[in-house]
């Protein structure tokens, strides 16, 4: 039986998914009735949903989709964070204590409004039981509350504004600390490593990127609007955000050794895999376990169980960061390539032939009529561009060098 479990920040998580910060980690006082179903569906542990002194007005409804995205993207202006209080952390001692009696790993998410508030939080979190911190430096919401505190995701764009409380953090705790990154930053590589100079035991990427989830055509209002018809611009969530993920954990493992934990766009144990594969070491799961509940969880470890049978992997480790070898990051000289069409799966649709004549070399030519036509390529047109290959949904075309 292959080993699923990841020792991340010097914790072990029995398997390599978690809870992201979100409504899938459920609310303060909320999460110790939901520990045993997430330990039922192989969750390894949790992120609580971001702790802060000031909220935002509610919003409803405060998540938005459309019928065109829907599950591929999700539009989210957050409820309420949990607010700062003592209460709070009554409560989520008690969260985190039935959690962790249940198996769970327990991650306080956090953000301050000053270097002593993110001091005194984090030492808080730490005496109620949390294993590790996880500090919100990426909201992606601009509404005057997140902009007021050091937790927004400009934070990131000031280096040292970073490094200044990510220090006070890990000084003056002693359990690990993550730092929760944001795809809005210039150079999210650069951002991490200051986090690792600072004293952080890992960083998180990425958190839901800024954008809009559509227009509604007949009024003209934005598809994230509520239900007085304000709209309003907040992250997207989903498989849609994937791709920009996978490029920050493979630019952060590039350059750094930081230990990352992927968040974006996961929806089934092959976006682990990948994950995995492009140097992560952990990964966080929220919207889609929003969408099919903490079921979801059975179905990551049962397929990322069977496919390291099915490769003789024993651990995560024997294909963790098997990707980063394989980016290449600067020019080289390129074999040239021409077009191959396979005409057994070729079902003569025509969609390459059209791609190629209308947006690349006319290269592809149908010879013939009937069910004796084919297609054929003109080695002396054909550039090799991809794009026959992008548009065939039968995967009747390949390339050979020259």
């Amino acid at each position: 039986m292959p080993d699923l479990g990841s020792t991340f920040m010097g914790i072990y998580f029995k398997t390599p998914f978690i809870l992201a910060s979100g409504q899938a980690s459920l609310r303060a006082g909320h999460i110790k009735h939901a520990a045993e179903a997430m330990v039922e569906n192989h969750w390894a542990g949790f992120v609580s949903k971001s702790i802060i002194s000031e909220v935002h007005s509610q919003q409803r409804p405060y998540l938005w989709g459309s019928a065109d995205y829907r599950f591929l993207s999700m539009q989210n202006m957050g409820p309420t964070m949990d607010k700062y209080s003592n209460s709070l952390l009554n409560l989520l001692k008690e969260d985190f204590r039935i959690s962790k009696q249940a198996g769970l790993i327990c991650i306080a998410s956090i953000i301050g409004y000053s270097m002593d508030e993110w001091i005194e939080m984090a030492k808080n979190m730490e005496d109620v039981g949390a294993d590790a911190l996880e500090l919100n430096l990426s909201c992606p919401v601009r509404d005057k509350t997140v902009k007021g505190s050091m937790g927004g995701c400009t934070v990131l764009e000031d280096t040292q504004k970073t490094y200044e409380i990510v220090n006070a953090v890990s000084k003056n705790c002693s359990i690990p600390v993550m730092v929760k990154l944001s795809f809005h930053v210039r150079d999210i590589a650069e951002v991490a490593k200051v986090c690792k100079e600072a004293g952080a035991d890992a960083v998180s990427a990425i958190n839901t990127i800024r954008g809009i989830v559509g227009i509604d055509i007949d009024t003209g209002n934005l598809l994230s609007s509520d239900a007085s018809g304000n709209g309003y611009i907040t992250g997207l969530s989903g498989p849609v955000i994937r791709p920009f993920a996978l490029k920050c954990v493979i630019e952060i493992g590039l350059t750094s050794d930081v230990p990352v934990c992927a968040i974006g766009g996961i929806e089934n144990w092959k976006n682990i895999v990948e994950l995995l594969m492009a140097g992560a070491g952990l990964t966080q799961t929220c919207t889609s376990v929003m969408w099919h509940g903490f079921g979801l969880g059975k179905k990551l470890r049962d397929g990322l169980t069977q496919f390291m049978k099915d490769k003789g992997y024993t651990c995560i480790q024997d294909f963790r960061g098997i990707s980063l070898g394989r980016v290449v990051v600067d020019s080289i000289d390129h074999p040239w390539v021409k077009a191959r069409i396979d005409r057994a799966r070729c079902n003569l649709c025509q969609k390459c032939v059209i791609a190629c004549r209308d947006a690349a070399f006319s290269a592809l030519h149908v010879i013939g009529s009937g069910k004796s036509a084919y297609i054929e390529v003109d080695d002396s047109a054909c550039e090799g561009c991809g794009l026959c290959k992008v548009v065939c949904k039968k995967e009747a075309i390949s390339y050979v060098s020259q």
